[in-house]
């Protein structure tokens, strides 16, 4: 958390107001890529088209260009990460979290 502050240039108080545990902090980091990526799709091959059929087309172009990219071993990486985590603390604690969708 330490390296996380100074590189952010807050102090440590400041991002455990913002994020109370590493948990929400790497889900925070995992939802800012989620978006980006989101946006990127969204944005790549130009505008969504209207009909049906040719959003369908332009969608499965898309996934298979994020899916081929590299960025979904990344997200299972991230996700697996925050499963993990989640295991321990509850092992630790003994009690179920409640895991974002």
């Amino acid at each position: 958390m330490d390296t996380i502050a100074d590189a952010d240039g807050v102090s440590k108080s400041t991002l455990y107001e913002r994020y109370p545990t590493k948990q929400a902090l790497l889900r925070a980091v995992i939802a800012v890529h989620v978006a980006s990526w989101a946006q990127d799709w969204e944005g790549k091959g130009g505008p969504v088209p209207t009909d049906l059929r040719q959003r369908l087309k332009h969608r499965a172009r898309s996934f298979m260009e994020y899916f081929c990219s590299g960025r979904l071993e990344i997200l299972e990486r991230l996700d697996a990460l925050v499963g993990f985590i989640d295991d321990v603390v509850e092992r630790a604690a003994g009690v179920d979290l409640q895991v974002l969708p």
